[in-house]
């Protein structure tokens, strides 16, 4: 069963590779490194994909990040990839929460 697991998960990260040109291709920008956490950017003309990692076993992080230099629009939803919950965009700075051993993967709506 973890395998399979293990091998659905990596699918999934494979077709969204596929699926978002940004991330195969686009410019990367690294938003917060700090400790077991980062967040970076990749963007190609008009699309902005955000990762945000976070690799601590066993704290969640809420990670607060300047986005200005992105041109998100304000209001902009950017939706994970992974789970489908949504983020707004409400000025410069966004705040993330990730989840221990985990990753958010957000795209634009």
């Amino acid at each position: 069963p973890e395998e399979s697991d293990l091998f659905d998960h990596i699918r999934r990260l494979t077709k969204l590779r596929a699926d978002l040109p940004a991330l195969r291709h686009g410019q990367t920008k690294v938003l917060l490194a700090r400790g077991q956490r980062l967040v970076y950017a990749r963007t190609l003309g008009t699309q902005t994909v955000l990762i945000a990692l976070n690799n601590d076993a066993d704290r969640p992080a809420r990670l607060t990040v300047d986005v200005s230099e992105l041109k998100l629009p304000p209001g902009a939803k950017l939706a994970d990839a992974l789970t489908g919950k949504t983020v707004s965009v409400s000025g410069p700075m966004l705040t993330l929460s990730v989840p221990p051993r985990s990753a958010l993967v957000l795209a634009g709506r």
